[in-house]
C-alpha cells in the first residue's frame, strides 16, 4: 500500500484529532481567562474589543502616512476656509461703506455695519439672525434691534 505524495505530508487521523483537543481546550482555557479578568475588572473601565487584536492598530499619537492626506482633505473641505474669504469680503464692504465695524452670523448670511458713533452689543446670534442692542453714543437711548435672515421662494 504505497501513500500518494499528498498523504505523506498529512498528519494522521490521530494525531489531527489530538490538534484539535488541545485547540478547543486552549480556546476554553483563554475564554475562562478572559471571564475572570471581565470580573476583575472596574465597571468603569474600557470595554476591550477585537479591535485591540488587530497588529496594525496604532495611537493616535503617532504620526500616520495618511495624516498628510487628511489634513489636506480636512484644509479643503472645511467651512473654515470659507470663513477667511468671507471675513475678507466683508472688510471689502466695511471699507466701501466707510463703516468702523461689523459683525455676521454664524453662516455669514446676515452682515451688521457700524461706525464708532454708535456703541453695539451683541446679545444672541445664530444661523437666522443676530440681535444687538445698538445706542448712539451722544443719545441717551438704547435700542434693541434683531437683523432676520429669511429666504423667501417666489411661486
Amino acid at each position: 500500500n504505497e501513500s500518494s505524495p499528498k498523504s505523506k505530508n498529512k498528519p494522521s487521523k490521530q494525531k489531527r484529532d489530538a490538534a484539535k483537543r488541545r485547540q478547543i481546550k486552549q480556546q476554553e482555557k483563554d475564554m475562562e481567562q478572559e471571564h475572570e479578568v471581565r470580573e476583575e475588572s472596574d465597571e468603569y473601565g474600557v470595554i476591550n474589543s477585537e479591535d485591540d487584536l488587530i497588529d496594525d492598530n496604532h495611537s493616535l499619537q503617532e504620526s500616520d502616512d495618511n495624516d498628510e492626506s487628511s489634513e489636506a482633505l480636512i484644509r479643503e473641505f472645511s467651512p473654515y476656509k470659507d470663513q477667511i474669504i468671507e471675513n475678507e469680503v466683508q472688510q471689502s464692504f466695511k471699507v466701501q461703506l466707510n463703516m468702523d465695524n461689523a459683525i455676521s452670523n454664524c453662516n455669514s448670511k446676515i452682515w451688521v455695519f457700524w461706525n464708532s458713533d454708535i456703541d453695539c452689543n451683541i446679545l444672541d446670534e445664530d444661523e437666522q439672525q443676530i440681535t444687538c442692542d445698538l445706542k448712539h453714543n451722544e443719545l441717551q437711548h438704547q435700542f434693541t434691534n434683531t437683523f432676520i435672515y429669511a429666504k423667501c421662494k417666489q411661486y
